[in-house]
């Protein structure tokens, strides 16, 4: 969550069409519940809708109501009304909470009588409870994951947001790549690509994960999540392999962007067979990738490959998940996964083989649906760079 309101577009630029389009695909998500409306929360899904996010100083006092049947309302402190009013879509009504008349009692008020409304995970349980105490003839459901998907499809601004954010993390491997490593830490080479993604505009580093030698056959290390490296004070030696998973946000919008390199010599056979074969069960996923392939399908594809080189016992994650305004969202490419993919959807895919006590290969793009198949958006190549 990015911690100031977001105002990249004009409100004039935010066309009401375009607006319009979000609110009618956010209400056929949400009557899937069949619910009567909708509280959601501070988070990628207010932003989408309303174009406001609101800093944390204030995140507790904003709501989101949208009723099934009239426009949806946004409840603000009141000294934030004509501000928020200046960035909101069109057909969002902003009202003023005051100091002396809690959030939860305007919320109250708007209301339907007796009916079942949903509510999103970003929804504060504080709010929840008070709002069960103050409305006992409502019934409160948690919105399913289906009735939230209505950011899952992505129109033209927003994979032309995405393509830029990819490419920023394709120049940002580059310039990772363009100095050597060797005798360098895993911290300090983390430090150096949180360097290069605040140069190449990011407006927020939501992880940066470097793993060496026998580290990288560790599975998405997670001592390295968040925007600064808690990483080991390891020295890399000639040789090593080196695995760089980083992804943030850039403009509003995602990139996410995993490499194996190999510092200062040629890799050995063994490293560039592993790397071959997820390299190939990359691929794999691609060649399936089109407008109602499933999921697990896609997923399949990826493991398959792994499977028949004889590592399906050392790929233990799922191949992708969706990118978009969050860098972790659906649609997840995984095998229990059953829905289908549609064009304009955008997510990645990371297949990998960890092998215990020696090293792991992890290769990730971004990838979009397209009419007619899928568009690699991330275009750093798959060779092993020697760095």
């Amino acid at each position: 969550m990015r911690d100031r309101p977001t105002n990249d577009e004009s409100p004039a630029e935010f066309s009401q069409s375009r607006a319009r389009t979000r609110w009618e695909r956010a209400h056929r998500q949400i009557a899937s519940d069949r619910v009567t409306g909708a509280l959601i929360g501070p988070g990628p899904d207010l932003e989408y809708l309303t174009r406001y996010q609101p800093p944390p100083a204030v995140a507790r006092h904003v709501l989101l109501v949208v009723p099934s049947d009239q426009e949806p309302t946004l409840f603000v402190p009141v000294s934030l009304v004509t501000t928020v009013e200046s960035l909101v879509a069109d057909g969002v009504d902003v009202r003023g909470t005051t100091a002396n008349r809690d959030l939860h009692s305007h919320i109250a008020e708007v209301l339907p009588y007796g009916k079942r409304v949903g509510f999103s995970e970003d929804m504060p349980a504080g709010h929840l409870s008070r709002l069960q105490a103050l409305r006992p003839d409502v019934e409160f459901v948690p919105l399913t994951a289906t009735s939230l998907a209505f950011r899952i499809v992505k129109d033209a601004e927003e994979i032309s947001l995405l393509k830029d954010a990819a490419a920023a993390a394709d120049a940002c491997f580059d310039t990772f790549t363009s100095t050597g490593i060797r005798d360098l830490s895993d911290r300090e080479l983390a430090e150096r690509m949180i360097a290069a993604m605040h140069s190449h505009g990011y407006d927020h580093i939501d992880f940066v994960m470097v793993d060496s030698g026998t580290g990288t056959a560790r599975p998405h290390h997670e001592t390295l999540h968040g925007a600064y490296p808690r990483s080991s004070e390891r020295r890399i030696a000639e040789g090593d392999p080196v695995l760089i998973d980083f992804g943030g946000i850039r403009n509003g919008y995602g990139s996410d962007l995993a490499r194996t390199v190999v510092a200062d010599r040629t890799p050995d056979a063994t490293l560039r067979s592993v790397h071959e074969v997820v390299r190939e069960a990359l691929e794999a996923a691609m060649s399936v990738i089109r407008p109602g392939a499933s999921c697990k399908d896609i997923d399949a594809a990826a493991r398959s490959v792994i499977d028949e080189a004889g590592y399906g016992d050392f790929y233990p994650h799922m191949t992708g998940h969706g990118v978009g305004m969050t860098t972790f969202e659906p649609p997840y490419i995984d095998p229990g996964e059953l829905g289908r993919v549609a064009s304009g959807m955008c997510f990645s895919l990371e297949p990998a083989v960890y092998l215990p006590g020696r090293f792991g290969v992890r290769l990730e793009d971004v990838v979009v649906v397209t009419e007619s198949g899928v568009e690699r958006l991330t275009r750093s190549d798959h060779t092993v760079r020697v760095v």
